[in-house]
């Protein structure tokens, strides 16, 4: 029997990132405010709200199933009070509407206190196991701190990091949810690029995450040499894989087959603390100053510039590359201007080696699973054999015991 595959319709935004705040508690190296980040603005119930309404609107005319809502920043657990309010409003309106939800949330994993558990409180109250935490860990303490300092002296990220994590964890185990959904993502830059083993380590060994995904800067500048020692840590990492595991979703990096886009513009957008919408949480950091030409709309006057989306509904991902490829559509327009010209060719490059260490793990697991299934045959055919042999003794000593018998 055939079956057909629900066509997506690009035009239902029907999944949205909400930076609820520009504040945040880590000064970060190469954030979009740089070193002296002033913004503390907050988004309002009122326009969060609205929000919702928007997605379940479109989610409605467009016959969609259900919408998803990601909470970002700035830093979103400086305001868990207000996710929680929005999960309330969210989960009433959805069940009014007949439409289901979707939570996550993209944090810097190192704010853990009452306030945030009363809030996974209410998130797994509603979901149960169905909880999504993302934790933006760069690496190894070195990195981290160098790279996410904290803004308050005399604090170190790292350290707010394992502290955090180690809660996250207890809460997570406490209630049985999925630790596959408490996951880290790391950014990899030039500087970092030849310790990307030893983040893996620390991520999977030392802070127990077992699922950690690691992308490079797109725009920063590479070169040939960057390649082989990218090379040269993809194959540790598999080789320390493949010791673990057999689950091939671990692999640390996305892999692609054709290429890759996403659907920013499209069935995702993000609203920052005003309202505005933007095609994707990247254009907002990527175009500040510069972003009457990006903004789509504004969710609190209901304002949608149709025509402005009309490029990103109608984007033709194959037109940007014709290599292997992942992506990005707004690191193309902070850096050339143009979401159409990559800013170089080293996304596809980088997109080949991993391909290539992907195909070889893949390749190592299966051969793994192969020897570990003719092992455990080998074990059960020995202990047959043992226990053939301890019945046929038990034969003989009672045929010998029959003929001694008077």
């Amino acid at each position: 029997m055939n079956t057909k595959t629900k066509k997506v319709n690009r035009r239902a935004a029907t999944s949205a990132f909400l930076l609820l705040t520009e504040n945040c508690n880590l000064r970060c190296t190469y954030c979009f405010e740089g070193g002296t980040r002033c913004v503390t603005n907050y988004m309002s119930k009122e326009t969060a709200c609205k929000t919702v309404d928007y997605l379940l609107q479109q989610a409605v005319d467009n016959d969609v199933d259900d919408i998803k809502i990601t909470f970002f920043g700035g830093e979103p657990m400086l305001c868990p009070e207000l996710m929680t309010e929005i999960m309330h409003y969210a989960e009433a309106q959805a069940k009014e509407k007949g439409k289901g939800t979707r939570y996550s949330i993209i944090t810097n994993g190192t704010i853990y206190n009452d306030k945030v558990e009363a809030f996974l409180d209410v998130w797994r109250g509603y979901k149960g196991s169905d909880v999504d935490v993302q934790l933006s860990i760069d690496g190894i303490p070195e990195i981290q701190n160098t790279n996410r300092p904290c803004a308050a002296e005399g604090l170190v990220s790292s350290q707010l990091a394992e502290s955090a994590i180690a809660k996250y964890k207890e809460y997570f185990r406490k209630y049985g949810l999925n630790e596959e959904r408490l996951h880290i993502h790391a950014c990899v830059s030039k500087a970092s690029l030849p310790r990307i083993y030893d983040s893996f380590l620390y991520f999977t060994r030392d802070l127990g995450i077992k699922n950690s995904n690691f992308a490079w800067v797109i725009e920063d500048d590479w070169d040939d040499n960057d390649l082989n020692i990218f090379s040269e840590q993809l194959q540790k990492i598999v080789k320390r894989l493949v010791d673990i595991t057999t689950n091939k979703k671990r692999f640390p990096f996305k892999h692609f087959d054709r290429t890759s886009g996403c659907s920013a513009g499209q069935n995702m957008i993000a609203l920052d603390t005003e309202g505005n919408i933007y095609p994707c949480h990247r254009f907002f950091f990527y175009n500040v100053g510069n972003r009457d030409n990006i903004i789509l709309g504004n969710v609190t006057d209901g304002i949608i510039y149709n025509d402005r989306r009309e490029q990103y509904i109608g984007i033709d991902y194959a037109k940007i590359s014709p290599e292997i490829c992942q992506i990005c559509i707004a690191a193309n327009y902070a850096c050339t201007g143009d979401i159409y010209k990559v800013p170089n060719e080293y996304g596809a490059k980088f997109i080949n080696i991993i391909n290539q260490y992907y195909q070889h793990f893949c390749e190592l697991v299966d051969k793994k699973i192969q020897i570990d299934a003719l092992s455990k045959t080998v074990s059960l055919l020995q202990m047959q054999a043992e226990q053939i042999n301890a019945l046929e003794e038990r034969i003989k000593a009672l045929e010998e015991c029959a003929r001694s018998a008077p």
